[in-house]
C-alpha cells in the first residue's frame, strides 16, 4: 500500500519538476557561500551570502532526488523479483533499506529547519501566500535577491 502511494505522489512530481529542471535553483553557484555558509547558516543562525537556497537545502535537494530514485528502482526489483536474480534481490533489498535510512533523518532535518522560528517569514510563505517580501530577500538571500533586480532591469 505504501509503495502504491509513494508512486501515485512521486511520479507525477517528478514529471512536472524534470520539465522544469532549466528552472531549478539547486545547482551549486560560484558567489556563494557554499558549504562554509553551512555553519553560518545552521550552527550561528546568521544569513549566509546565498541565492534562493542554501547549500543545506541544496545538499537536502540532492538527497532526496538520490534516495527517492533508489527507492523507486529497488522498490520494483523487489516488487516483480520474479524477473530478477536472488542477488538481484539482496542488492534491491539493501539498496531500499540505505534509501530510506538516508532520506528520513534528512526530510527529519528539513522540516526542523523548515518549522524553527527564525524561519517564520519563510514558514509564512510556505503556507500562505507563497511569498516574500523584497527586504526578507534581500537580508537573507542576497544572491537570489540580486538575480531578481538584474532581470527585472
Amino acid at each position: 500500500m505504501a509503495a502504491l502511494l509513494f508512486l501515485l505522489f512521486t511520479v507525477p512530481f517528478a514529471v512536472v519538476q524534470l520539465l522544469q529542471i532549466t528552472k531549478w535553483q539547486i545547482w551549486p553557484e560560484p558567489e556563494a557561500e557554499g558549504l562554509a555558509g553551512l555553519k553560518t547558516s545552521y550552527i550561528d543562525f546568521k544569513h549566509a551570502r546565498q541565492g534562493k537556497y542554501n547549500a543545506g537545502q541544496k545538499i537536502a535537494a540532492y538527497v532526496f532526488i538520490i534516495c527517492i530514485s533508489m527507492l523507486a528502482f529497488s522498490g520494483y526489483v523487489l516488487w516483480f523479483r520474479g524477473s530478477f536474480s536472488p542477488a538481484t534481490w539482496t542488492l534491491a533489498r539493501t539498496l531500499h533499506d540505505v534509501g530510506f535510512a538516508l532520506l528520513i533523518p534528512t526530510l527529519l532535518g528539513h522540516m526542523y529547519f523548515g518549522i524553527h522560528p527564525l524561519n517564520r517569514a519563510g514558514f509564512k510563505a510556505m503556507f500562505g501566500s507563497g511569498d516574500l517580501d523584497a527586504a526578507e530577500i534581500k537580508s537573507h538571500h542576497p544572491l537570489w535577491y540580486e538575480k531578481i533586480k538584474k532581470a527585472e532591469q
